[in-house]
C-alpha cells in the first residue's frame, strides 16, 4: 500500500477534467479524501492531468497551526511519467501527515519544459 497515480492526456482540457472527475468519483471515500490533482494544457499539444491518491487507509492527522514548506520541482521535455513517478516516490517517502497535506501543481510550455511541483509541509 502507498501512494499511486493515474495520468491522462487528451486533446481538450475539458475532457481531461471530466476524466479526472470520473476517476475521483470511482475511488473509495478514504482514497478520494487523499486525492491530489494537477493539470496542464499546452497550446497545440495534449492537455494533461494526473491524480495521486493513497491506496489503503490513511490515518487522519490534524493540521498544524503553521507549516514549514519545501518545494520539489521536476522538469521534462517529453517523459511525463518521470514527473509523476518522482511525486509518487516523494509522497511515499514522506510522513503520513506531510503526504496528506501536500499540494501538487503542474505547468506545460510548448517550446520548453513541463514542470511539476510538490509542495510538501514538514514538521
Amino acid at each position: 500500500m502507498g501512494w499511486v497515480y493515474t495520468a491522462f492526456a487528451q486533446d481538450d482540457i475539458a475532457d481531461v477534467l471530466t476524466t479526472i472527475k470520473v476517476k475521483i468519483q470511482s475511488l473509495s471515500p478514504n482514497q478520494a479524501a487523499t486525492a491530489k490533482v494537477a493539470t496542464s494544457d499546452m497550446q497545440g499539444k495534449d492537455a494533461r492531468g494526473v491524480v495521486f491518491w493513497f491506496e489503503g487507509v490513511m490515518p487522519l492527522h490534524h493540521p498544524r497551526s503553521s507549516w514549514n514548506w519545501n518545494t520539489h520541482v521536476q522538469k521534462t521535455r517529453h517523459d511525463y511519467s518521470s514527473l509523476y513517478e518522482d511525486v509518487k516516490d516523494r509522497l511515499n517517502a514522506a510522513s503520513d501527515r506531510e503526504a496528506l497535506y501536500a499540494k501538487v501543481d503542474m505547468t506545460n510550455y510548448s517550446d520548453g519544459d513541463a514542470t511539476i511541483t510538490l509542495w510538501l509541509p514538514h514538521d
